[in-house]
């Protein structure tokens, strides 16, 4: 009995060690588990910050080849020549200026009339072509949208009340029509109220604790504006949510098709030029009964003349010298970073819209439907859309430069485009059928708001790893892995020292990749995936 009880106890205790060694190895398998997962997240932790900082240096390098091109543009390279490749390998508004109807005088001068298309900007030129640049496993592309292809808000808070009304119907307008053949189309309705949502946003007398008007050097107490540094501010607004801002893709027939957002129809920085300072300020403030817009110290919706005091033009050339007539005065102005050499530009294009590059929305809410119907619209994105016959015959009678050639397919793709008629000059209009037969009143009222050049850019970068011998499939098609986007805002102005690109927002991610929508969806020839 006692041997029973002896071996019952030895069985328990062995239990008891059993368990308590089953409680150990349960523990340190947690513990090696915590430490293996911890490490792996550690690691992969590193190697995301690792490859974003390897992904931003990258795409901002691309950026400086990128901006050359566009600088080279308006300094008359507009090609490839002068563009260096680096390491690249082959493979995958401060005060208000004149609102009106009828843009300053020199601004359709006779230039505008007997154009030659070598000042035009146009879809056509190589800043709006997407750019595709490698550096090791790291794939940037690179492309410009203008920004003068947008209509400006700021025209809806003018002091003018017939100018103000005007602008606030056509954002009606452009809204009514921006998304016309989608399911979440917006009625005119829709658009008039979203219009009047974006005036009292932009109107300091509806600023209250929940919706404070930002601190800024340029606005007086008497301000009567509160004008957005950035669009995106119409997403705080109510009825404008993320779907509606930013563009949308959409299956529709079959096909995947672009729904454009208020980011591609609006802006606010297109209002460049300088406010002459008062004699009693010494700093570069706009006017400050008109307040400040989103470029900070800049602002000027006619493009405007860049008057000072004396009557004689500010002198801001490098070295920071002082205007005679300011120094007299007392004041002194300042000279910081990019704006060096800005005040002597020449005058900018202000806010009229580009009509090579306008969207279809921008275009047909311009003008009330009673006085241009959408198929005057329609035939100018017709003739826009059209092959350039004359220029397609000089480019097959050209001597095909292989290097050059090379280099094209390397940065843009195998599949050459047939080059596209643009408006050389608003006088091109009258070679469309449907336009000359508009009656004369109508057809100024039209060309006064637009232009064929533009000079503040939305540069897009999207940088990305991705999978090897990734091959899109679909138009649209994005791969799968590491991703950054980053925008950047330029003005791009003609000084004493030549062409330079005077930033208005530095780069800043965004969160969804741009696309260029076509001026007919529902016409695109079958796509395949471009080769390197």
């Amino acid at each position: 009995m006692q041997i029973i009880t002896t071996r019952v106890r030895y069985s328990r205790q062995c239990g008891v060690v059993l368990i308590l060694t089953l409680f150990v190895i349960l523990i340190t398998f947690a513990l090696v588990t915590q430490l293996t997962i911890g490490t792996s997240v550690a690691s992969q932790t590193t190697r995301n910050s690792a490859n974003l900082i390897r992904m931003r240096t990258s795409g901002l390098a691309a950026a400086e080849q990128f901006l050359d091109l566009l600088r080279d543009d308006m300094a008359g390279g507009g090609g490839l020549e002068g563009m260096s490749t680096g390491d690249m390998s082959e493979g995958p508004g401060g005060g208000f200026g004149t609102f009106g109807d009828t843009p300053p005088d020199d601004t359709l001068g006779e230039g505008e009339e007997e154009g030659d298309g070598e000042d035009t900007d146009s879809w056509e030129d190589q800043w709006a072509r997407p750019m595709r640049l490698q550096m090791a496993d790291i794939v940037v592309t690179a492309w410009a949208q203008d920004e003068n292809s947008k209509f400006n808000l700021l025209w809806m808070v003018s002091e003018d009340e017939e100018i103000r009304e005007q602008a606030r119907d056509r954002c009606a307008r452009i809204i009514d029509r921006l998304r016309h053949d989608f399911d979440d189309d917006l009625t005119y309705s829709d658009g008039t109220r979203l219009s009047e949502r974006i005036a009292r946003w932009l109107e300091a007398d509806n600023r209250d604790l929940d919706y404070p008007m930002p601190l800024r050097h340029s606005d007086s107490e008497e301000v009567r504006q509160s004008l957005m540094l950035f669009p995106e501010e119409l997403m705080v607004l109510e009825g404008i949510n993320q779907g509606l801002y930013f563009d949308q893709m959409v299956e529709l027939a079959g096909e995947v098709w672009i729904a454009n957002g208020l980011e591609s129809v609006f802006t606010v920085w297109t209002s460049m030029g300088f406010d002459p300072p008062e004699t009693d300020q010494s700093e570069l403030v706009p006017d400050s009964e008109s307040g400040g817009d989103a470029a900070g110290l800049l602002g000027s919706l006619g493009g405007g003349e860049f008057a000072a005091l004396d009557g004689e033009a500010a002198d801001f050339g490098d070295g920071g010298e002082v205007n005679p007539g300011l120094e007299s005065a007392g004041a002194e102005i300042p000279v910081q970073g990019g704006l060096t050499g800005a005040a002597t530009a020449d005058s900018g294009v202000g806010t009229l819209i580009n009509l090579n590059t306008a969207p279809r929305a921008v275009l047909e809410g311009l003008m009330d439907p009673y006085d241009m119907s959408s198929h005057v619209i329609a035939a100018i994105l017709e003739y826009r859309n059209e092959v350039d016959e004359v220029v397609l015959s000089e480019r097959d009678s050209e001597e095909i430069d292989s290097d050059m050639l090379e280099l094209e397919m390397a940065l843009y793709g195998d599949q050459e485009q047939d080059p596209l008629k643009f408006f050389s000059s608003l006088a091109d209009l009258e070679e469309i059928d449907e336009f000359a037969a508009l009656d004369q009143e109508t057809k100024d009222k039209f060309t006064a708001l637009l232009g064929v050049q533009s000079d503040v850019f939305s540069v897009m970068l999207d940088i990305r790893i991705p999978p090897e011998d990734w091959r899109p499939e679909e138009r649209y098609e994005e791969p799968r892995g590491p991703v950054l986007r980053l925008r950047g805002v330029f003005w791009r102005l003609n000084g004493e020292n030549g062409v330079s690109l005077v930033p208005i927002m530095p780069w800043h991610e965004v969160p969804y990749s741009r696309w260029r929508q076509p001026d007919f969806q529902d016409r695109l020839e079958i796509w395949y995936p471009p080769e390197f």
